[in-house]
């Protein structure tokens, strides 16, 4: 694999096979065992309702769905931000969570 592919896991090939030799690859490593650990038991896909059934082989195609909101709805969404001390990024990254673990009726639920 060339620098920047990834494997199955979806790890950058490069940190799994350098060496470790320095504080920010012992760093890399430790974060690496850590979310390895931590999501062990994750469920590998959710169980979405679809209106048909998954392709025997996954793929990486997708759609883009663009969405706008409206001014007054993105002032208030920042200021809860502001308010409870997190991104806009974070907040919608939450709720998107939220969405994506009702409609598959799973707690766990991995993004990423």
């Amino acid at each position: 694999m060339t620098s920047g592919s990834h494997d199955n896991n979806g790890f950058d090939a490069t940190i799994n096979s350098s060496p470790i030799n320095t504080t920010s690859d012992r760093t890399l490593e430790d974060s690496r065992r850590y979310w390895l650990d931590r999501l062990r038991d994750a469920p590998e896909q959710l169980s979405l309702p679809t209106d048909f059934p998954r392709p025997a082989q996954q793929d990486v195609r997708g759609a883009l769905v663009p969405i706008a909101l409206g001014p007054a709805l993105s002032e208030r969404l920042r200021a809860l931000c502001a308010s409870q001390g997190c991104t806009l990024h974070q907040m919608l990254l939450a709720a998107w969570a939220v969405v994506l673990s009702r409609l598959s009726q799973q707690r766990d639920v991995v993004i990423g």
